[in-house]
């Protein structure tokens, strides 16, 4: 079960703290894993990493003395991310605070460093906004 949480909390750490502008280290991934009371070693870590990509996750290493490990490519881009952030926060129908649940939402598909970007922009003031919350319609017309 350890090697299962492992290697979980290793993609987690990945998917959330990385980017190409913010890699990490297997002694970076290896103190997050410890403070979540996994103890593990290089060589494990390193073939975790393996799985994670034989799996179909694109992890990126840049090789130098000390690896460096990313995310490369994600489900949506950080432009794409953005164009739909922007459609949401423009748009009248949505509510503000439904706003502020989807662009948290949206945030997910990105890394944590990048997903500060969205959380300065969530609402702007004094935009014309729908206070009905019952927007959302299933498929078939029923509301959610």
């Amino acid at each position: 079960m350890n090697s299962q949480k492992r290697l979980l909390l290793t993609l987690k750490y990945l998917w959330n703290k990385t980017d190409e502008e913010h890699p990490a280290t297997l002694k970076d991934i290896g103190e997050y894993l410890q403070q979540n009371s996994i103890e593990t070693t290089r060589k494990t870590l390193q073939a975790d990493i393996h799985l994670l990509t034989e799996f179909g996750i694109d992890v990126i290493c840049n090789h130098s003395t000390q690896n460096q490990y990313h995310i490369g490519e994600r489900v949506f881009e950080v432009p794409e991310i953005k164009l739909l952030v922007d459609a949401v926060q423009s748009a009248r129908f949505i509510t503000a605070k439904k706003s502020k649940t989807l662009i948290k939402k949206l945030s997910s598909f990105v890394g944590d460093p990048q997903a500060d970007i969205f959380k300065r922009q969530l609402y702007v003031d004094h935009r014309l906004k729908a206070e009905n919350e019952s927007i959302c319609i299933r498929p078939f017309g029923r509301v959610l």
